[in-house]
């Protein structure tokens, strides 16, 4: 530990095993500007197992470890790291997002003007294949490079910041928005909460590139996503919603064929690409409507399954390049 000082950022992060799936990460944070005042906190099912290196303790204000109690969900330790940070901001990170340098540095700075969350630019880490954009677009193509800095309704899922203080007032409903952040910042955004995003920080997204993975994921985050939406709604306005779920999918491939308009030197076939996202958003949106109807149940476990140790759900090529970082 560097000092015993108030760290200025908490980064949340998430475990398996002995956290060797945040090796190449934790790296990327030792090189930010700011590390020094950084807490690192991580969920884990089993702490005794995580090890955190010499390297890690001298960089950063602090590393602690955050007991899950065997349990693997991401809201989950995301919204118990966020209880126990002693900063008053908070981070969130993924062990297959890579941030510039300025990241924390950047977010940082924007939180400290007022806004309840600031996300980064986005960019495509393995943009080898349809699968990888497809994959990126539908999960970050509102936030993807190239974008100009300012006022948004929404920031990047799993890799933004927020205010600590504003993420505690969802009281208990915290681990539940988590699961889909979209729906947290509609939640905050009623209560007058702001948000930016500022492409001097940016990450580097690796992402599914295996074609099961990356339907099984689409079909299991719609039901989620509309699940949290829905939560307090009554039965007839989810039976209305319900009935109109695939059309809720396929209207974002509008926005989406714009996006994919606007990135320089896509070297896949937009044509391809475009036919992979249309029918994704279709079955998506029949999961929106599983979602309006029945809940999230028999979802557990889906997210840490698919967010953790990411390249278990891509291409070969892909994780030697993960792996090469």
């Amino acid at each position: 530990m560097r000092d015993t000082a108030t760290p200025d950022l908490a980064v949340i992060l998430s475990a398996e095993n002995d956290g060797a799936n945040l090796t190449t990460v934790l790296s990327r944070l030792r090189h930010q500007t700011i590390a020094a005042r950084i807490e690192v906190l991580i969920g884990a099912p089993d702490p005794e197992l995580v090890q955190i290196t010499s390297a890690d303790r001298a960089a950063f204000a602090d590393v602690r470890i955050v007991n899950l109690n065997g349990r693997r969900s991401l809201s989950l330790a995301r919204a118990l790291c966020t209880h126990a940070a002693r900063a008053d901001f908070v981070a969130l990170g993924e062990d297959h997002c890579l941030p510039n340098p300025e990241w924390a540095e950047v977010l940082l700075a924007r939180l400290r003007e007022g806004y309840a969350g600031v996300g980064p630019q986005m960019v495509n880490a393995n943009p080898g294949s349809v699968i990888s954009w497809a994959s990126f677009l539908m999960a970050y193509g509102g936030w993807s490079a190239p974008i100009e800095p300012g006022a948004v309704d929404t920031v990047a899922g799993h890799n933004s910041a927020y205010s600590r203080k504003i993420l505690l007032s969802l009281g208990d409903e915290l681990p539940h928005l988590l699961q889909a952040e979209t729906v947290m910042h509609w939640e905050l955004a009623k209560r007058g909460a702001r948000f930016f995003v500022d492409p001097a920080a940016q990450g580097a997204h690796f992402n599914i590139s295996r074609l099961g993975a990356f339907l099984r994921e689409r079909l299991y985050s719609s039901r989620v996503f509309s699940s949290v939406w829905s939560r307090h709604w009554p039965w007839h306005r989810r039976l209305y919603f319900a009935a109109l779920g695939p059309l809720i999918g396929v209207r974002r491939v509008g926005p989406l064929r714009r996006r994919m308009a606007c990135i320089p030197n896509l070297e896949v076939s937009r044509v391809r690409l475009l036919l992979l996202i249309f029918v994704s958003l279709l079955f998506g949106g029949a999961m929106y409507s599983v979602g309006f109807l029945f809940g999230a149940k028999g979802c557990e476990g889906f997210e840490w399954q698919e967010e953790i140790d990411r390249g278990r759900l891509m291409r070969r090529s892909d994780r030697a390049l993960l792996q090469a970082q």
